[in-house]
């Protein structure tokens, strides 16, 4: 399972939400601290998200499964890099997929209601 964690820690210690009196495509429209679904139907759950500090993520992969990781991310509530790690499988699917083998390193861009999460140039995740 590609598990593009990395889109999830970008983007949660990033932003706090849209900007006020723009129209602009590239200003986010979505917080960042929101609730992100994957083209695969996997979420990623940014809501408890702040920026300036560590925080746990939730992960539940597109059969079921729910993994919590630490997510630190810097930037700016558009883009920035984020590190996580430190899976921990808590319940559901057809059990761990390996939650804690799970590292990452990477960027996100948050663009409209669009984020990305890429581990490197040809890697990337995108989520609405």
């Amino acid at each position: 399972m590609k598990l593009l964690i990395t889109t999830l820690a970008v983007i949660f210690l990033i932003g706090c939400g849209p900007k006020s009196g723009s129209n602009s495509t590239n200003t986010p429209t979505k917080s960042l601290w929101s609730l992100w679904t994957n083209t695969d139907g996997s979420s990623l759950n940014l809501t408890d998200g702040y920026l300036g500090s560590d925080m746990t993520l939730s992960m539940i992969f597109s059969s079921g499964e729910l993994c919590q990781f630490q997510l630190t991310a810097i930037g700016t509530e558009a883009s920035g890099g984020y590190s996580f790690g430190s899976g921990v499988y808590i319940s559901g699917g057809s059990g761990d997929p390996g939650c804690a083998g799970y590292t990452e390193v990477g960027t996100y861009n948050l663009s409209g209601n669009t984020l990305t999460i890429c581990v490197d140039s040809t890697d990337c995740e995108v989520y609405q």
